[in-house]
């Protein structure tokens, strides 16, 4: 079943099974096989860098590690705590297309390519809200989903200066727990809503 309103759509999780297997076969024909770490404790999102080293974020040691795809360690990114350059309770890490990292606890961080600590993404978020998942798009956005309370919503900022450009809200059909999320060439977005089984569909500039 779909919903179809003015700025969103729901999609149940049915239909798209079959392409995510087809997403998980091209996984495992590029990593075969797979790896591990002693650091490795409670690693909870994952992206590759511009050189297609593996970022994990690691929740056990309050941690990003970055692999190179046979398992060997390059380096480690922050630790626990609440100062700049730490995190308490990570919930996601992307990579933007300039190669700066960016981490997620109940604000967002990001990291150099080196992971040097450059800045902060809505300080004013800490300890109030948690997110649930980071994308950067091709035209300069970064895409946020968040819980705070009981309301949850998607926040658009601009990458160059970190600045809020809009606030994505489902109105009429509440969004409960949306986690992951991805952008589309056309300017939409997809989001997956844990607490509805759904995936939405949004336009966000």
């Amino acid at each position: 079943m779909m919903y179809v309103g003015n700025w969103w759509a729901d999609i149940t999780l049915r239909p798209v099974l079959s392409q995510l297997i087809g997403y998980l076969t091209i996984f495992f024909i590029i990593f075969p096989g797979s790896f591990t770490h002693e650091d490795l404790r409670e690693p909870i999102d994952i992206a590759l860098d511009l050189d297609d080293n593996v970022v994990i974020a690691d929740n056990g040691i309050g941690s990003v590690l970055v692999f190179e795809t046979s398992g060997k360690l390059l380096k480690t990114i922050g630790s626990r705590g609440s100062a700049r350059g730490q995190f308490k309770d990570i919930s996601a890490v992307t990579v933007a297309p300039s190669g700066d990292i960016l981490v997620a606890d109940s604000r967002i961080q990001v990291f150099s390519p080196a992971g040097d600590f450059v800045r902060e993404i809505y300080p004013q978020g800490k300890g109030k809200g948690r997110y649930g998942g980071l994308v950067c798009d091709n035209h300069g956005f970064l895409l946020a989903t968040r819980t705070e309370k009981a309301r949850s919503f998607i926040q658009v900022f601009k990458m160059d200066t970190g600045s809020l450009y809009s606030l994505i809200d489902s109105h009429g059909c509440k969004m409960k727990r949306p986690t992951g999320l991805a952008v589309m060439q056309d300017r939409h977005l997809v989001v997956v809503d844990i607490g509805n089984d759904c995936v939405r569909k949004y336009r966000y500039f």
